[in-house]
C-alpha cells in the first residue's frame, strides 16, 4: 500500500478513507510505504489508525519517508505500539524499500506510482528532495 502526504495534514475524511482501506486490505498487505513532505495524521487520526491495525491484532511493516524530523519522532513514538513501523529520511528511500522487502524488479514501478500520487497532491518532485 502506498500513502502520500503533502505539506498539509490529511483531512478527517481523507484519513478515515485510508483507515477503511487499511482495515479492508490489512490481511493482504505486504507493507505500507508512506511518503510525506511534512504532513501527517494528528493525534486523533493516529488513534484511528492504531484501532484499524489492532482490530485483528496484526501489524503491517510500514516505512515512513519524510523530510520532517518531528514526523520521524512521531513515528518513533508509534513504534512503541507497532514495532513494524520505521522512519526514514528521503535520502534513505532505498533503505525504506529494502525494509519493506521491495525487490529490485519492483522498485521502479513502486516509485513511479508513488510519484504519481505525489503529483496529484502537488507535492515536490522526487528530484527536489533534500
Amino acid at each position: 500500500m502506498l500513502l502520500a502526504h503533502a505539506r498539509v495534514n490529511p483531512s478527517a475524511a481523507e484519513w478515515s478513507a485510508y483507515c477503511r482501506d487499511l482495515r479492508r486490505w490489512r490481511a493482504e498487505l505486504g507493507g505500507i510505504l508512506v511518503r510525506s513532505d511534512g504532513g501527517g495524521p494528528n493525534a486523533l487520526q493516529r488513534g484511528e489508525m492504531t484501532d484499524a491495525i489492532e482490530a485483528e491484532r496484526t501489524t503491517v511493516r510500514t516505512a515512513v519517508v519524510t523530510v520532517s524530523r518531528v514526523a520521524r519522532g512521531i513515528v518513533t513514538a508509534l513504534s512503541w505500539i507497532n514495532a513494524q513501523i520505521k522512519a526514514f529520511s528521503p535520502l534513505q528511500q532505498d533503505a525504506a524499500l529494502s525494509y519493506l522487502g521491495v525487490t529490485d524488479d519492483e522498485r521502479a514501478e513502486v516509485l513511479a506510482e508513488l510519484e504519481r500520487l505525489r503529483a496529484l497532491l502537488g507535492a515536490e518532485a522526487a528530484s527536489e528532495r533534500i
